[in-house]
């Protein structure tokens, strides 16, 4: 009986770190207003790439750049939704999609227009970087949070988000 109450009180003093879960909700992308004139822009260059490359006999390529221009008209027309975010010391979970924080080998912050972004770099050399928003409430206790877990990097955008918002994508 003494041991069970001497286990007790060593439970009882031992500290105990307290769980740390952020949770946000945020857009997945920024919702862009596409005027008439920005269907008829895309048309006319489309047409244009296309009647080029039906001259030098390029049929597959013509058949490319419509399908393309398709994909990006399904896409523009594409509503933003809302996605939770949680995170905590077991990671970053994504809607339902759990990601280990050692699946990371760094973070940055970087400012997109009105909003910030997070964006977690992964330690696979071909990984995909993880991109989320961040509001700007919670952006310092986020990044407090992985600042005591990862290293903070400068991050840039790459080529596919700046083609990207250069469409209004």
């Amino acid at each position: 009986m003494d041991k069970d109450q001497g286990g007790q009180a060593e439970s009882a003093t031992s500290p105990v770190a307290p769980v740390q879960t952020i949770q946000w909700t945020a857009s997945d992308s920024i919702q862009h207003e596409h005027s008439k004139s920005w269907y008829v822009v895309a048309v006319l260059i489309t047409i244009a790439i296309a009647g080029i490359a039906m001259w030098f006999d390029q049929w597959s390529l013509a058949i490319l750049v419509a399908v393309i221009l398709i994909a990006v008209f399904v896409v523009a027309g594409k509503p933003a939704r809302e996605i939770n975010y949680e995170l905590s010391m077991e990671g970053l979970i994504v809607d339902s999609r759990r990601y280990g924080l050692d699946e990371f080998r760094a973070f940055g912050v970087r400012h997109d227009g009105a909003l910030w972004q997070l964006v977690l770099i992964p330690v696979k050399r071909f990984g995909l970087p993880i991109t989320t928003f961040i509001n700007e409430e919670q952006g310092e206790q986020i990044v407090d949070f992985l600042g005591a877990i990862l290293p903070m990097e400068e991050v840039h955008q790459d080529f596919v988000d700046a083609i990207s918002k250069r469409l209004k994508l």
